[in-house]
C-alpha cells in the first residue's frame, strides 16, 4: 500500500517537474531571441529605462531620458539581463533534471535503488555550478545596468559623496550544494542498507 502511494506520489510530482522543465527550456528560448531583437532594434529594447531598480528601491526618473542615460551602457545592461535570465533557466533546466533522475527510482517503488546517491551528487553539482553561475551573472547584470545611468545627475552630489555600484555574491547556492552532498551520503548508506536486505530476503 505505501509502496503504490510512493509511486502515484512520484509520479505526479515527476510531471510536474517535465512542465517545469519546459517553461525552463522556453526561458532560454526567449532569452535568445530577446538578444536577437536587441541587436537589431536597441533603441526600442530599452524603451522603459526611465526606471532604476537598486536592490528593493525603485526609482521613477523623470525629464528627458538622454540627460540621464548612457545608450551603449543601456544596450549592454539588456544583454546582460537577458544572459542572467538564459543561466537562471540552464541551472534550473539541470536541476529538475537531476531531480527527475532522483525521482525515477520512486516511480518503480523503489526508495534507495542503486544510482540514487550519484543523482543525488548530480543535483548537488547542478546548485552549486548553475547556482554559482546565475548569481555571479545576476550581479555582473546589476553592475552594467547601474553604469548605464549618468549618477551626478540622478543623484545629488551636494548630498551623496558617493555611488557604489559593487554587489555581493549571495551565498545560498553553497548552502544548497552542501546540504545536498549531505544527503547523498545518506541516500549511499540506504543503498546499502537496501542492498543487505534484498541480499537477506
Amino acid at each position: 500500500m505505501e509502496r503504490t502511494k510512493i509511486m502515484k506520489t512520484a509520479n505526479i510530482v515527476d510531471r510536474i517537474m517535465k512542465i517545469l522543465q519546459g517553461f525552463a527550456i522556453a526561458g532560454m528560448i526567449v532569452a535568445a531571441v530577446l538578444a536577437v531583437c536587441t541587436a537589431f532594434l536597441g533603441d526600442k529594447m530599452i524603451a522603459d529605462a526611465s526606471v532604476l531598480k537598486l536592490g528593493p528601491a525603485k526609482l521613477t526618473l523623470a525629464g528627458d531620458m538622454a540627460e540621464y542615460l548612457d545608450r551603449p551602457w543601456a544596450i549592454g545592461s539588456v544583454f546582460a539581463d537577458l544572459a542572467a535570465l538564459f543561466t537562471v533557466s540552464l541551472a534550473a533546466w539541470f536541476i529538475i533534471r537531476a531531480l527527475r533522475g532522483i525521482l525515477a527510482p520512486m516511480k518503480e517503488g523503489g526508495v534507495f535503488a542503486e544510482g540514487a546517491s550519484k543523482n543525488v551528487r548530480k543535483l548537488a553539482l547542478a546548485v552549486l555550478i548553475g547556482g554559482g553561475a546565475a548569481e555571479f551573472v545576476s550581479r555582473i547584470a546589476y553592475v552594467i545596468e547601474f553604469k548605464a545611468y549618468n549618477a551626478d545627475v540622478i543623484f545629488n552630489r551636494a548630498i551623496v559623496s558617493a555611488v557604489d555600484a559593487g554587489s555581493r555574491l549571495s551565498p545560498w547556492f553553497l548552502i544548497a550544494g552542501g546540504i545536498l552532498f549531505f544527503l547523498s551520503y545518506v541516500f549511499r548508506c540506504g543503498e546499502k542498507l537496501q542492498k543487505e536486505s534484498d541480499e537477506t530476503l
